[in-house]
């Protein structure tokens, strides 16, 4: 997982093309949206403001899909991303950095 300081209300973009799978909201995570990507690949985005896709909506890389903020246990702005393959929680620096992740 990455946790991305921000200010308030910032633009949350999909990392890839894929499909929304669910939006929900809990105590931790606050408001959330997760999108299904090909090649059973899954990216998570959390402690939302708001959230503008709904499930089964298609998205594009680099479209906004919620704005940043402090819900959930945020103590301030910020984003909670995740990234899972086949139900394996996969380290997003090694994706976004093509380098292998720090240990």
């Amino acid at each position: 997982r990455v946790e991305a300081l921000a200010t308030s209300r910032e633009g949350v973009v999909a990392a890839a093309e894929g499909d929304v799978d669910f939006v929900g909201e809990d105590e931790v995570f606050g408001k959330y949206v997760e999108i299904r990507h090909g090649d059973d690949w899954v990216t998570v985005y959390g402690h939302c403001a708001s959230i503008n896709v709904g499930p089964g909506h298609h998205v594009r890389a680099g479209e906004q899909v919620a704005k940043m903020g402090r819900t959930g246990r945020a103590e301030t702005a910020q984003l909670h991303f995740q990234v899972w393959q086949r139900g394996e929680a996969v380290d997003p620096r090694k994706l976004l950095s093509g380098e292998p992740a720090p240990r």
